[in-house]
């Protein structure tokens, strides 16, 4: 069996970074800002430019399951607990197959191992936000009934994952993961996934969400 990768290194939740002035900015968040997820191949292999802080950048947002469960409805809310993840009250807004999108205040979706979901129920619990790989904008969205979802953003904060790839201590996951015991980001201006860096990085951004209504298309 080959090595793999995994593809998320995940700090405890509800992290704060008091001690690290570098890191401060992913705790500290003004309103309609949000922090996501994306990994150099995301951008590597065509489906988007590097990010620069500064930038204004449209996208959707995929989410990752950590915790979620079925619940009674709510209030629709999302409240972060540190380096993308977030507690949220979401109703499932459209539900196939092989795709869900849940709305907890803004559309997110989930086409990785999805669970039997009915639209008009709802689920609370913990998911990792990320940036749209490339599947809502390339496929998804032609889908007859699925909700626009595609927001406009201003990247305010790009942090890059500093930990080295370590062979996990498993003998039963032959893969490489994060070192837990190094895990940590540095700021950074850009992504660097087009501009020399080796394709296993990881990255969070820290983005504002603007008032452009969302829409199918980049």
């Amino acid at each position: 069996m080959g090595l793999g990768w995994t593809r998320h290194a995940l700090a405890p939740i509800g992290l704060t970074h008091d001690n690290d002035p570098d890191m401060r900015g992913l705790d500290e968040l003004d309103a309609g800002e949000w922090v996501l997820g994306i990994s150099s191949w995301v951008i590597s292999d065509g489906n988007y430019a590097d990010f620069a802080v500064g930038e204004q950048r449209r996208f959707a947002l995929e989410y990752f399951e950590k915790d979620l469960h079925d619940s009674t409805p709510g209030t629709r809310s999302a409240r972060s607990v540190g380096e993308g993840l977030y507690e949220i009250t979401a109703e499932v807004a459209y539900a196939a197959h092989d795709l869900v999108l849940l709305d907890f205040g803004l559309l997110a979706y989930s086409d990785t191992r999805t669970p039997a979901a009915t639209s008009g129920t709802w689920r609370s619990g913990i998911v990792l936000l990320e940036v749209d790989h490339f599947a809502y904008f390339e496929t998804h969205a032609q889908r007859e009934g699925i909700p626009p979802a595609i927001y406009a953003w201003t990247i305010t904060g790009i942090w890059r994952q500093t930990a080295p790839y370590i062979l996990d201590p498993d003998p039963n996951r032959p893969q490489y993961i994060r070192d837990p015991a190094r895990l940590g980001y540095a700021s950074v201006d850009r992504t660097g996934a087009l501009h020399g860096d080796d394709g296993s990085n990881d990255y969070l951004l820290r983005c504002r969400l603007e008032q452009d209504p969302p829409t199918h298309r980049l």
